[in-house]
This record gives structure tokens, sequence and C-alpha cells, in this order.
């Protein structure tokens, strides 16, 4: 993949904000053509034949009965992908006038303003809407694997659960590397973070029944550690060689 392709779609997403409606669909239709990868299809009236498509309908029961929902982005046996989209909070900390302040005032906020503990529940709330869309989906084509949390043009939440039996999706590879940044430099390293192994993003994918690397154990002074908000506890992740 092209690093000036990279680089425009970064720049290009990089302002956007509290308009997921509008936004969502042409910033993953460009994602995957970025990553070079399939775009989704068309949906067809047959809901069974949408295997790759957005709004995919889903029909679940809640305490009041019946309901249908929509998963935004659904690929059969790989992954359920939920979208919001927050904004950042407004540059200008003291505005140097009351027409200033009232501009600022009326700036959407979309999802939530990002950093804040209102953005980090927002997600979190969104990672269980797509648990709740994952288990919905019907049992002969089983659960994906992969949960998908999305701010558009700013983050991707990565959650697994391999067993695939209805399990707790978990943060992947790890509490605290789970993110992808599209804000940082690494994400113009590598798409947002996405590893290059393989030239594809699938790659790092483990295969059905593959065996895990055993956890090497490395020196107290090389690791790195990070503090998980929505855990409320510390981790330590190891940083691969």
């Amino acid at each position: 993949m092209a690093t000036d392709a990279v680089e425009q779609f970064i720049e290009r997403w990089r302002n956007s904000g509290a308009a997921e409606r509008a936004n969502c669909q042409p910033f993953l239709i460009e994602l995957c053509e970025v990553l070079g990868v399939p775009k989704p299809s068309p949906a067809q009236p047959d809901n069974e034949a949408n295997d790759y498509v957005f709004e995919r309908s889903v029909e679940f029961i809640l305490d009041d009965g019946s309901t249908s929902g929509f998963i935004d982005l659904y690929k059969h046996g790989c992954f359920v992908l939920e979208a919001k989209q927050g904004s950042d909070a407004p540059v200008v900390e003291k505005p140097l006038s009351e027409t200033i302040a009232n501009a600022q005032r009326k700036l959407k906020k979309g999802t939530a303003r990002r950093g804040t503990r209102a953005w980090d529940d927002a997600m979190l709330r969104a990672k269980a809407r797509a648990e709740q869309y994952a288990r919905a989906l019907p049992a002969s084509e089983g659960r994906p694997p992969f949960i998908l949390v999305v701010d558009v043009g700013h983050s991707i939440e990565v959650f697994a659960e391999f067993s695939r039996t209805g399990g707790q999706y978990a943060p992947f590879p790890a509490p605290g590397s789970h993110r992808i940044s599209f804000t940082n430099s690494n994400a113009r390293n590598s798409v947002g973070g996405w590893p290059k192994s393989g030239g594809r993003p699938t790659s790092w994918i483990p295969r059905a029944g593959a065996p895990r690397r055993p956890a090497r154990s490395r020196p107290a002074s090389r690791a790195s550690r990070y503090r998980s908000k929505r855990a409320g506890m510390t981790l330590t992740r190891w940083r691969p060689s």
C-alpha cells in the first residue's frame, strides 16, 4: 500500500467529527481501499445472502418483546462493527470574544468529546451493543471472532472471542493495546496500527486451530506499564521484539 495514500486518507479524515451517519460508510469504504481489501457488497432482499454489507438487520428479544436492529458493518465469519463519531474539544480554551464563545457552544459534539469520561462510556456502550448484535445473528452463521468499535476518523477498538461460543469479547491483543489510533505516528507507519506482516491486515488474525505462541518472560526493566481506566487496575504489556 502506498505511503502517500495512507497520508492522504488520515489527513482527509482528521477534521471530521460529530456526524456518524454522514461519515461512517464513506470512511469505511475508503479504509478498505487504503488497506487493499474488498469493499462491502450491496445488500440483497434475502438477509441470509448479506454476508458482507452495511446495515445488516438482526432480530433479538428484549424485556419488552422482540425487536430489530442494524449492524453498521457486518462480515460473516469475521466481525461485527459498531460505529460512532465523537469530536475533539475546541482548540481555543479562552475565546477572544463572546461571538467566538457562542460559535464554540454551537459546535456539535457527536457521540461525545474525545478524551472524556463520557466518550469512554459511549465506546463501552457501543461495544455492548455490538455484542448484542453478534449474539443475535442466526445460529447457522455462528458468532464472528471479532468486534470492532470505530470512532470514525479517530480510532478502532478491537475485541476478540475465538471460541465463538458466546463468551465475553475481550480486548485484543491485550487491554491497553487494543485501540488503533489514527492520530499518532504509528498510524502513518501501519495504517492506523494494522500490523503489516504479510501485507494484509488479516495476516495478524490467528488461524482456526493454530497453536498459540507461549508468552516470553522479559526483564522487568523492559516492561511498559499501562493503566486501564476501564478495568480499574494496572496492566503490564510486553513489547514484542
